[in-house]
């Protein structure tokens, strides 16, 4: 897997956490990436761009999202396509 899309890009570093255990929620998540031929890899970050406040609404996380130009966004426990393109009707 090529982990360059996880490093910070000025540090050119990435701070990993592994999941271990398997009754953890989100190893279902990472077992449908691999079962789907992706990387079984997650990028958790704090949600904002340079110079703005991290998000604290889901409105404001799905215009952030917008803005950063992310394909998907996960709240509460809907999956919502946000890339018109790729818009599957997952939401």
């Amino acid at each position: 897997m090529d982990a360059d899309a996880c490093r910070r890009p000025h540090r050119r570093h990435a701070r990993p956490q592994l999941i271990t255990d398997r009754s953890e929620p989100i190893s279902s998540v990472l077992e449908h990436l691999r079962d789907a031929g992706a990387p079984p890899a997650l990028i958790n970050t704090s949600f904002n761009r340079r110079g703005e406040p991290i998000v604290d609404t889901a409105e404001q996380a799905l215009i952030s999202a917008r803005t950063i130009g992310l394909d998907f966004v996960i709240l509460d426990d809907r999956l919502i396509a946000l890339n018109s393109e790729r818009n599957d009707g997952t939401t």
